[in-house]
């Protein structure tokens, strides 16, 4: 994590522009203020592994207040985190499978807003485990609640040209276990003598060590 300097303010948008000179023409030394809201603190969210997660949360605090959501800022993946908001701001980013990072800055404002302060955080990657997860979990029944023990469900990545799909491992009381440690679109259907054929393509995400379980009911109809 580390803390850069505050940003010059000609490389701001529009909305961080400084305030307005003093009023010459008057002679009277008025201070004229633009009436835009300047971001307090502007992240830019960085993983050590290169890849961010999924469930990326940034949020911001101050010593009186709960957690607040910081707003995605144009430039991704940069958030900006309070408005107007001066002293300490605790910023704070979280993400499956890293290390939760943090860090406190202190806001000061001029007589007309905040000045922006410019923070990097890092988000570090935690060893991810040697179990492997599956990408679809199914719970397999005919249309009135009860167990189809012929049912057999199958999968093949969308994209690829498998010669033979692969099988869904079975569980109890109709689970099913499908397609171990892929990730992008699968189609996953299941089939039963006596029931039509359910089918969907769906995709699963990864999280930065396995995929994210997607997870299905099947309600077979006789056919």
């Amino acid at each position: 994590m580390r803390l850069s300097a505050p940003i010059p303010l000609l490389l701001l948008p529009a909305l961080l522009l400084a305030c307005g000179d003093k009023d010459d023409d008057t002679g009277g030394g008025d201070v004229g203020c633009t009436t835009e809201a300047r971001v307090s603190v502007l992240v830019t969210v960085e993983s050590e592994g290169g890849l961010l997660p999924e469930d990326l949360a940034v949020t911001w605090s101050t010593p009186d207040s709960d957690l607040n959501p910081c707003e995605p800022w144009p430039a991704s993946p940069e958030f900006a985190c309070g408005f107007e908001q001066a002293g300490p701001i605790t910023v704070t980013a979280t993400g499956r499978y890293h290390r939760t990072a943090s860090q406190t800055v202190t806001v000061q404002a001029d007589a007309c807003h905040v000045q922006t302060q410019a923070l990097t955080l890092i988000l570090e990657p935690v060893d991810c485990t040697d179990v492997e997860i599956p990408a679809v979990t199914l719970s397999v029944l005919a249309a009135d609640g009860s167990l189809v023990p012929e049912a057999v469900g199958y999968f093949v990545p969308s994209d690829e040209d498998w010669d033979s799909p692969g099988v869904c491992e079975d569980g109890l009381d109709g689970f099913m276990s499908c397609a171990s440690e892929l990730v992008g679109d699968l189609d996953v259907w299941v089939q039963a003598p006596g029931f039509q054929t359910w089918t969907e393509q769906i995709q699963v995400l990864h999280d930065g060590c396995h995929p994210v379980t997607e997870h299905r009911d099947v309600a077979l109809v006789p056919g």
